[in-house]
């Protein structure tokens, strides 16, 4: 029931939620990033293991990640934590290595979930990207298709985060990683994700109440139920 309801606010809901930010300070940015990378790092402290810890920032474009790795890279220096960044683009070192000396390794990269790389990361934050026309490259094009269809890295990965660089939110965490944090961040960050788009929200997408009312209907409560 529930995958129905969504499947109707899906097909129902006209144009990209993710476009309808209202103008904000260069401040208001730097503390949406900040409080952002503060949440990651609290998900990444909460990690019960011997270090170093590995932590993948995962994408479909190759550095799309690169930003906000930097941010909680630096979270987690700011806490006294030993943290070393590594890129795909530029590794200081493969993936699979566990070196000595670093309490954590920031890593970030695009597919970085698939099968080939084994299970080197304590957690995965990934990067929730809009659909992208076909690129240059078919052979990239089919493997990032097989990486969505094979490998669900949204659905797969321990954090997402709305691709966002100016208004970055967590748009969903695993229950496993809200259980070692003892919360759940969803409140906040839904606050954080709707507060810049409110103003304009019903001139923007004025099909959302129609599908509201069919996922609605579609449950079929009846008086005195709730949901």
């Amino acid at each position: 029931m529930k995958a129905r309801i969504c499947e109707s606010l899906a097909r129902g809901c006209g144009g990209d939620h993710n476009d309808g930010v209202n103008p904000a300070s260069a401040a208001d940015r730097a503390a949406r990033r900040e409080r952002l990378a503060g949440a990651l790092a609290d998900a990444v402290d909460a990690i019960d293991r011997p270090p170093p810890v590995h932590v993948a920032m995962d994408g479909l474009t190759a550095a799309a990640g690169a930003g906000l790795a930097d941010d909680l890279a630096g979270a987690l220096a700011a806490r006294g934590r030993r943290c070393r960044r590594a890129s795909q683009e530029a590794p200081v070192r493969g993936p699979h290595q566990r070196p000595t000396g670093d309490d954590v390794v920031v890593v970030d990269g695009s597919l970085l979930q698939r099968p080939g790389l084994g299970s080197p990361w304590d957690l995965v934050i990934y990067l929730h990207q809009p659909p992208t026309p076909p690129g240059p490259d078919p052979d990239r094009d089919r493997a990032v298709a097989r990486y969505l269809e094979e490998v669900d890295p949204e659905r797969a990965a321990g954090v997402v985060v709305e691709d966002d660089p100016a208004w970055p939110v967590i748009r969903r965490i695993a229950p496993a990683v809200a259980d070692r944090l003892g919360r759940d961040p969803h409140p906040a960050e839904t606050r954080a994700f709707f507060a810049p788009r409110a103003a304009t929200w019903e001139e923007r997408f004025p099909d959302d109440d129609p599908a509201y009312a069919a996922a609605v209907a579609e449950l079929g409560l009846r008086a005195g139920q709730t949901a």
